[in-house]
């Protein structure tokens, strides 16, 4: 428990993040649904490639810069590492969140039950399925220290192949998520589309690779 408490002072950043990350979704389903991919893209790329250069700012730079300045030795501290990694993470959602705020001056703060319903309805069985693959990708990783027949170093080498295989089947699910993000607003008017419609057609030819 002592390993933990070291880091309460992170977890009102990481809050916040969440606070963040959630505000900004509607603006983004907004802009896919106003098909402005360009802008989807261009902020969502923009919001990771932020999220990485202050990682290495804070991580890599700024301990370099505390060996040659007393000023940023001051207030930098070396050996709080995860904190600055959830700041990097909260000053990019919250950059984002700012680049967003002109989409969201004129969408009503209202209350709508009607969609919401429907939102659930629709959101229900993914949130299960979610649940579902989480918990078998990870539990089986640490599964397998206490399940191999080896020493527990040797499984854990193992579960480390293991888990590099699945991260690389993970990156192929990531990129059907993002394909399946574009094609949701399409999605819910296939009634009056017709096969030929560009979205279809690259789901058609796209979902088996990625599956295969």
């Amino acid at each position: 428990m002592d390993g933990i408490s070291e880091y309460d002072h992170t977890y009102p950043h990481a809050w916040r993040r969440i606070v963040f990350d959630t505000m900004i979704a509607v603006p983004f389903a907004n802009l896919r649904q106003q098909n402005r991919p360009i802008r989807f893209l261009l902020l969502k790329l923009g919001s990771i490639f932020l999220n990485i250069a202050l990682v290495l700012f804070f991580v890599e730079l700024l301990p370099w810069l505390s060996k040659k300045s007393n000023w940023v030795a001051q207030w930098f501290t070396k050996d709080d590492i995860i904190f600055y990694v959830i700041l990097s993470n909260l000053l990019s959602s919250a950059i984002t969140f700012a680049l967003l705020l002109p989409l969201m001056r004129h969408q009503p703060l209202r209350w709508d039950w009607g969609f919401l319903k429907k939102m659930l309805g629709y959101s229900w069985p993914l949130v299960i399925v979610g649940f579902a693959g989480v918990i078998n990708q990870y539990s089986s990783i640490a599964f397998q220290k206490y399940l191999l027949p080896g020493d527990t170093i040797s499984n854990l080498s193992h579960g480390g192949i293991y888990c590099r295989r699945v991260s690389w089947r993970s990156y192929l699910v990531y990129l059907l998520l993002h394909l399946i993000m574009l094609l949701n607003p399409s999605s819910f008017h296939t009634r009056t589309r017709k096969m030929h419609d560009p979205y279809m057609l690259t789901l058609r030819w796209r979902l088996p690779s990625l599956v295969h």
